[in-house]
């Protein structure tokens, strides 16, 4: 394999890696806002302080 044939190959291996993380990176994300939300939903509302 010619050192073109290698770097291409590398290149697309290193391109679909990043894909693949910036996949993960929004499935977290989603996740995290629903997992918030659902603590949201069960934290009591906040008080205010008297002085």
């Amino acid at each position: 394999m010619g050192t073109v044939k290698r770097l291409e190959a590398q290149r697309d291996h290193a391109q679909s890696q990043l894909a693949s993380a910036q996949r993960l990176v929004l499935e977290l994300l989603q996740e995290k806002a629903m997992l918030q939300a659902r603590l949201d939903d069960l934290l009591p509302p906040p008080t205010m302080l008297r002085r």
